[in-house]
């Protein structure tokens, strides 16, 4: 049983060094860096001994690699096996649309796509993020969901793709998500030395309606390209 679990500790240290040079980000300082993992990995290897929880044992090591998120961020994570990646890689959009998009994001950082419902703004916001985390270099994607995630947790978040999808909330809630009040937050993340780049998909009727109410959503909106997305945009 040790001998399996010896094996096990090194394969998956074998992987994260392997990840740890090929990052960027750590560049300047590997080597600093691997030691603290190397040394992370040997509690986590005492504790297999143990026969903790499988679960504890993951959370350990996931912790370990993405250390510089908080909990309620962690779980954004959009893994690179994941479905929705896979399924949207596969998905064709208008090429103008898509290239005049993909340009926006890159050159301003944040960008807003908007539409009615269906129309794959969610689609198209994760196959941006995809090519822009690979174009840039960057950690990963972060995939919120109708602004639940406090805008405070991200203020550690660097070298991300992070994506608000319905960033305002869904045309049906009653009031607006807490990121219309916090746009000016929102906007920092993307400030340097974070790194990270924008998307936020919002309902094309929470858009107009938004413009005319007193929020501070509305005050920053004149600085946030817009990408429209209509009906049968997909090819």
């Amino acid at each position: 049983m040790e001998a399996f679990i010896k094996q096990l500790f090194e394969h998956h240290l074998k992987g994260v060094r392997k990840a740890l040079y090929e990052s960027e980000s750590f560049t300047a300082d590997v080597e600093h860096n691997m030691d603290n993992i190397e040394g992370a990995f040997y509690t986590v290897y005492s504790m297999l001994l143990e026969h903790v929880d499988k679960n504890t044992i993951d959370e350990k090591i996931e912790y370990t690699v993405r250390g510089e998120l908080p909990r309620e961020v962690r779980r954004l994570i959009v893994p690179r096996d994941d479905e929705k990646i896979i399924d949207v890689l596969d998905t064709e959009f208008n090429s103008e649309l898509y290239a005049d998009a993909l340009y926006k994001l890159s050159e301003y950082e944040i960008i807003i796509i908007t539409g009615e419902p269906q129309v794959g703004k969610t689609t198209l916001a994760l196959q941006l993020a995809h090519h822009i985390k690979c174009e840039k270099g960057l950690d990963r994607i972060l995939l919120d969901r109708y602004g639940k995630t406090g805008i405070e947790n991200f203020k550690e978040v660097k070298n991300s793709v992070i994506i608000f999808d319905d960033a305002l909330g869904k045309p049906s809630d009653e009031k607006y998500s807490d990121y219309a009040h916090n746009t000016g937050q929102v906007m920092e993340l993307k400030s340097n030395p974070l790194n990270n780049y924008i998307i936020m998909t919002i309902d094309s009727q929470i858009l107009e309606r938004i413009k005319n109410d007193q929020t501070r959503f509305g005050e920053y909106l004149g600085n946030i390209e817009i990408v429209k997305l209509n009906k049968n945009e997909e090819v």
